[in-house]
């Protein structure tokens, strides 16, 4: 019931740390154990605080989750360099929520270096979550089999030399391959002094021939109970309330004796092999006594009838409430949902729930606040079940919203929104309705469903317009001023998100304030008002840094790429690599993808075909993705494939592309699939496609300046008027300014003068158009736009045949000279061109094999 018990362990025991530590000494013990394995300062002043927050003896900073991964894993990445590191978790299946996330995370993140982990657990563990390691790339499972007869038979008579042939046959038929039976089946005859410890082996002291030997191994746990003494038996059903480790005064206060009453009794199960004692002087829980097997426990805890149960969790959380430590809030609210749970109708057990419910929530702040966000939603839907009230049902759906986004559990995030939003609106509450709504509505935006989130939000509006200046309404027109930004309504993102900001600053809020900047900042971009995007999308990032707002700082600094990507791709690729590095070292998968996605687009462009994807290929083996960077990451392979000229594969990939994207519902899909049709078509030389494809990826707003920059060359190159008619138009339209989107009009005019016979203008437009590509650092459009020049002025204009040759350098380096000659092929020449090859003409061909630098 701990929130990374298991971590904690580890840490305490690297520090020489004792579970009954004071503050200053757990202090002193980290301080010198991060001297040792972590020499940078800097990050010592970084992993301080979120491992005191760890162990309890400070707050953790206010961050995501991310930045707490993260600090964890470096502490664990920094050790490994100075040996390997090798982390043991047993009965893994008992690990809260947030411990399987980070094994999961450290498993992903940490593959380059010699860290291990082994982790015990039994198939629970994937009832739990099915899915939990599948998608790490680095995970082996071995499933344990039972032994064979043979193998028990081994073991036994290894244990006990000379045991009789019936009674090893006997144990052998009964315990089915599972070595816990021989074993406490021998424990059994121990208990009954029928055997004897000799030379650390046990020797026969009795007759065996007539052995009952039980039919299960709970039957013979259960019988070696009952052989206790009466008090004996009831003290291991009072620890078995406690755990599978407990202290002595915590079974004193179950057991309602003074801790010195017990010692003797004590002793007797642990002579009968029943209980241990951690020795380990290194060990925190050194001094505790433990069940010698899980199994033990749960017999002991199986023996109790209702009745006792409940008093026995009652007294276990008197103890744990005396105690005042929030480290075991998880624990506390156990015991009193357990007590509830055996509990008769009636007003002890409406009490007991009352209870339960109080320490449930705050067993799931104390989850959230180590962002073990998953337990958190687990302890606040039990609160649910053990509450008959609306009005705190619906908050607890609210709160499990909030948690279950954070966990990225979306879709049960979702559930519990639709929950509150209908109890809210049952109960008459405007104020619930509007918060329920902008959760539901949010999430919707983040799974792609921008149809669906702008109807939740615009719904919600009018159901809650008496409330116009309520805070809640200023969170809500945040979240919409991004769905709008998000579907290339502009005008109305920047309204709306000034009004939240308006909202906002009356009421003191900050998450809306940085959420509203950013989405303006956005907006703006898409306006042309590029100036003033930059330095609002600033203005967010400092304020998302300051605040501790990890998701929106790394969102931020994402939309701020766009207000430099039409004119310096190179810059771009700066500072897309320092937003990579970021959200690696955060731990972000989602903010990792994204950047990732970008490397290998503007790598692309760059003419550094093929980069970061055998990074990303990495990536995708660590665990599933989303099913909107599935099809970011198809439609990169899908052009990289058609620029190498392997329509089978371009094809095979657009495919994938199209079946990741069908559950989704969002302009930016659908005009990503537009324009890596529109970039495959044209290299295949289907101009009539390409056309098409880039002015409906134009049409959806998201690629405003690529898709027709896409079309209007395969137009030239197709000499389709209307069409290059058209993607003119949108050009000149697009309100967002740079060099890439300059250039991309001059070669689209340039093509229009030179199919109308203005040669003169062609190669003015055509000149500028290339200066600026090359500029603006797209070293692919620019290549493609000599390509282009040259089969418009054939021989006839000397720089035309010095473009093109460069263009088939270019292309010949990068492994596209098939293309370049499908491109050739597909090319509509100008009416009455010469078709027979000139001097200049080889010699730009030949130029084409000469690999350029």
């Amino acid at each position: 019931g701990i929130s990374y018990w298991a971590l904690v362990e580890m840490v305490r025991r690297r520090a020489g740390i004792g579970e009954a530590d004071d503050r200053e000494t757990v202090r002193a013990g980290l301080s010198a154990t991060l001297e040792q394995f972590v020499p940078d300062p800097e990050e010592r002043r970084w992993i301080s605080p979120r491992l005191e927050g760890l162990l309890g003896i400070e707050e953790l900073p206010v961050e995501g989750r991310e930045e707490l991964f993260a600090a964890w894993r470096t502490f664990f990445e920094r050790m490994s360099e100075q040996a390997p590191v090798i982390l043991v978790f047993t009965d893994l299946h008992w690990a809260d929520q947030g411990m399987l996330d980070f094994v999961e995370h450290l498993l992903s993140w940490a593959r380059a270096t010699p860290i291990f982990v082994v982790a015990l657990a039994r198939p629970e563990l994937l009832e739990r979550r099915a899915e939990w390691g599948s998608g790490v790339r680095s995970v082996t499972r071995l499933h344990v089999e039972p032994l064979t007869d043979a193998q028990i038979q081994e073991l036994l008579e290894g244990m006990v030399p000379g045991l009789p042939a019936a009674a090893l046959r006997q144990i052998i038929e009964r315990a089915e391959g599972i070595p816990l039976y021989a074993v406490e089946t021998v424990r059994m005859l121990l208990d009954r002094e029928l055997l004897v410890a000799r030379d650390g082996r046990y020797r026969l002291s009795g007759d065996l021939a007539s052995l009952p030997v039980a039919q299960t191994l709970h039957a013979l746990i259960a019988s070696r109970l009952d052989a206790n003494k009466p008090e004996d038996r009831a003290l291991l059903q009072d620890a078995s309330v406690l755990g599978q480790s407990f202290t002595l005064d915590a079974l004193a206060a179950v057991a309602g004796e003074e801790p010195s009453t017990l010692t003797e009794r004590l002793d007797r199960l642990v002579s009968r092999e029943l209980l241990t004692v951690d020795a380990d002087p290194r060990s925190p829980e050194r001094g505790q006594y433990q069940f010698v097997q899980a199994v033990v426990r749960e017999v002991a805890y199986a023996s109790m009838g209702r009745a006792d149960r409940r008093s026995r969790h009652i007294a276990a959380a008197r103890h744990l409430e005396a105690l005042g430590e929030d480290e075991t809030a998880g624990v506390l609210a156990s015991h009193y949902f357990a007590a509830y749970q055996a509990s008769r109708a009636g007003d002890e057990a409406d009490a007991l729930a009352a209870q339960a419910r109080i320490a449930l929530q705050a067993a799931a702040d104390r989850a959230a606040s180590l962002h073990s966000h998953r337990q958190a939603v687990g302890y606040l839907e039990q609160a649910i079940s053990v509450t008959g009230d609306p009005a705190e049902q619906a908050a607890l759906h609210l709160r499990a919203t909030e948690f279950g986004e954070n966990s990225l559990d979306l879709d049960e995030a979702i559930e519990h929104a639709v929950t509150a939003r209908e109890l809210y609106r049952s109960l008459g509450d405007p104020r619930g309705v509007l918060r329920a709504a902008t959760w539901l509505g949010r999430n919707h935006t983040t799974t792609k469903l921008e149809t669906q989130a702008v109807a939740i939000f615009e719904e919600a509006m009018v159901e809650g317009a008496d409330l116009a200046e309520s805070p809640e309404m200023a969170a809500l027109l945040a979240e919409l001023s991004r769905v709008y930004m998000m579907t290339g309504r502009s005008e109305e993102a920047v309204a709306t998100a000034d009004r939240s900001l308006h909202l906002a600053g009356n009421h003191a809020l900050i998450r809306p304030v940085v959420e509203a900047l950013i989405n303006k900042g956005s907006a703006l971009m898409n306006l042309g008002r590029m100036t003033e995007a930059a330095a609002t999308l600033r203005g967010a990032t400092a304020e998302a840094d300051r605040h501790g707002l990890a998701h929106a700082s790394l969102r931020a600094r994402n939309n701020l790429l766009g207000t430099i990507g039409l004119d310096d791709v190179a810059g771009s690729q700066i500072l897309v690599r320092e937003g990579y590095d970021l959200a690696q070292r955060l731990g972000n998968r989602t903010f990792t993808a994204q950047f990732l996605m970008l490397l290998a687009s503007n790598g692309l462009q760059l003419g550094e075909w093929g980069s970061w994807m055998d990074e990303i290929a990495a990536f995708e083996e660590a665990e599933p993705l989303d099913p909107f960077f599935q099809m970011a990451y198809a439609n990169i392979r899908a052009i990289l494939a058609a620029l190498h000229a392997d329509r089978e594969g371009a094809a095979e990939q657009v495919d994938l592309a199209r079946a990741a994207a069908t559950p989704l519902d969002s302009q930016l899909v659908t005009a990503s699939l537009a324009l890596t049709d529109a970039q495959v078509a044209r290299a295949a030389g289907d101009w009539s496609i390409a056309a098409r494809r880039g002015l409906e990826a134009a049409r959806d707003t998201n690629f405003d300046t690529e898709g027709p920059t896409i079309a209007a060359q395969a137009a030239v190159a197709g000499d389709l008027a209307g069409e290059l008619s058209e993607a003119i138009a949108l050009l000149k339209g697009v309100h967002r300014t740079g060099r890439l989107k300059d250039a991309a009009l001059a070669a689209a005019e340039a093509g229009q003068a030179a199919r109308a016979g203005r040669s003169d203008e062609a190669r003015a437009g055509y000149r500028r158009a290339r200066t600026l590509f090359h500029e603006g650092g797209n070293r692919l459009e620019e290549a493609f736009t000599g390509l282009t020049w040259g089969l418009l002025a054939g021989d006839s204009d000397p720089e035309a045949v010095s473009a093109q040759a460069e263009a088939n350098a270019f292309f010949t380096w990068r492994g596209g000279a098939r293309m370049v000659a499908a491109f050739k092929a597909a090319f509509v020449p100008l009416a009455g061109s010469a078709a027979a090859a000139t001097p200049a003409r080889r010699a730009a061909d030949a130029a084409s094999r000469v690999p350029s630098a």
